[in-house]
């Protein structure tokens, strides 16, 4: 499976001028359900308690809520809904996520993702090197038709749950196939800048090793373009420009900027051709 992150036009000049991508607090996401599934509990169980505080870990653990998920018809009124604020609170002020796409294609040619996560087309796509170390820790994302119903009494078996068991997301989201991975924002650099929204921006330096190559938007500006030149010959990553095919709705390797043989990277080109006429 190939893992891509699609970055738009500012973001896509930090990464190649710097080296260093954003994780997002939560809330600053753009899906207002995030870390929320609903939890209920019966008062025995937890004590007349409805808040609590609980310790996450951030490395991929085994799921624990699977065993607690509660169908919808027993979420009886007598059961208390658990107030889930102070925990995202908390969260939203020490986590930082960083949301990755997985695909079977050779090429990151999601057009969803290109358009709302790339800018239409503008800026690039990150791949990362299949079961390299950076990606050892990442969540899976669970998508669902309806939002989980989990039994709080979990909080009370379980003192420390996996981050992963709150990544929850509706199916209408299920095409960006998303993994995630966490960091403590005190382990990433704070910008002192805030996005458009008025959240803080922490970015976390991507070392070149975990890197296989970036794909530059069909509509990537010249000045982007240039800046991919540069982070070519600076780190030996392959840069691949694409563009809009012929035929279907397709996007192919048009050029490309390469410390590898020409010949080399020629099969290479051609290989990826290949293997996407055979995934069409």
């Amino acid at each position: 499976m190939n893992v891509y992150k699609y970055l738009g036009r500012i973001a896509s000049e930090c990464f190649l001028r710097d080296l260093t991508i954003r994780f997002s607090q939560p809330k600053a996401l753009n899906d207002p359900f995030e870390l929320s599934p609903e939890f209920y509990g019966e008062s025995c169980d937890l004590n007349g308690q409805t808040r609590f505080k609980t310790k996450y870990e951030l490395s991929d653990g085994p799921s624990v809520f699977k065993d607690y998920i509660l169908p919808i018809q027993k979420v009886y009124k007598e059961r208390l809904m658990v107030d889930m604020k102070l925990q995202i609170e908390q969260l939203n002020s020490v986590l930082g996520v960083l949301c990755l796409t997985q695909d079977t294609h050779p090429l990151p040619r999601n057009s969803l993702m290109w358009a709302h996560y790339g800018e239409s087309h503008s800026g690039i796509a990150i791949k990362f090197k299949s079961g390299c170390e950076f990606l050892a820790d990442a969540h899976d994302v669970n998508y669902v038709k309806f939002r989980p119903v989990i039994n709080a009494k979990v909080f009370h078996d379980h003192p420390i749950i996996s981050i992963g068991d709150l990544f929850f997301k509706s199916d209408s989201w299920k095409y960006e196939n998303e993994i995630r991975i966490s960091k403590r924002l005190v382990d990433c650099i704070n910008k002192n800048i805030k996005d458009s929204f008025g959240y803080d921006i922490y970015v976390h330096d991507i070392s070149p090793e975990v890197l296989d190559c970036i794909y530059i938007g069909a509509n990537a500006s010249a000045s982007l373009k240039e800046l991919a030149l540069e982070f070519n010959m600076k780190t030996g990553i392959d840069v691949i420009y694409l563009a809009v095919g012929s035929s279907q709705y397709s996007l192919i390797p048009c050029s490309f900027n390469s410390r590898k043989g020409y010949g080399e990277m020629i099969g290479h080109i051609l290989s990826i051709h290949k293997e996407s006429q055979e995934l069409l």
